[in-house]
Parts: structure tokens; C-alpha cells; sequence
């Protein structure tokens, strides 16, 4: 709890989403990575935010 969140943890989705799409019993290929944080990101997770590569949610989305 309170942690910023960072590569570490796309990388945890991206694995997940890999076990998912294994033996092509299910199609992962639209889905869409998202990481929501109280605490906020780290710099090396918004550049991929700014990429496409993840969405990012923070606490100013949820109740901005």
C-alpha cells in the first residue's frame, strides 16, 4: 500500500496476459494493459503511459 507503481508491475501484467494467451484458448491480442495508483508512477512508467504501451489511472482521474 502507498507503493509508486513502475515497470515492475507492467511487466507482472504483461506476464499474466501471456499465461492468459497461452494455448490460444482465449485472444489477448485488444487487451489493453491499465495500472491505477493512489501513489503515483514512476517516470519510467509514464514514458511508456506516453507510448501507448499502458493506460495510467491515478487518483486525479478516479475523482478529478
Amino acid at each position: 500500500m502507498g507503493e509508486t507503481m513502475g515497470a515492475g508491475h507492467l511487466d507482472r501484467l504483461r506476464r499474466i496476459r501471456g499465461l492468459v494467451a497461452r494455448n490460444d484458448k482465449y485472444d489477448t491480442s485488444r487487451t489493453r494493459l491499465v495500472c491505477y495508483s493512489g501513489s503515483g508512477f514512476t517516470e519510467e512508467l509514464l514514458r511508456l503511459g506516453e507510448r501507448d504501451e499502458v493506460e495510467l489511472v491515478g487518483v486525479g482521474d478516479l475523482y478529478g
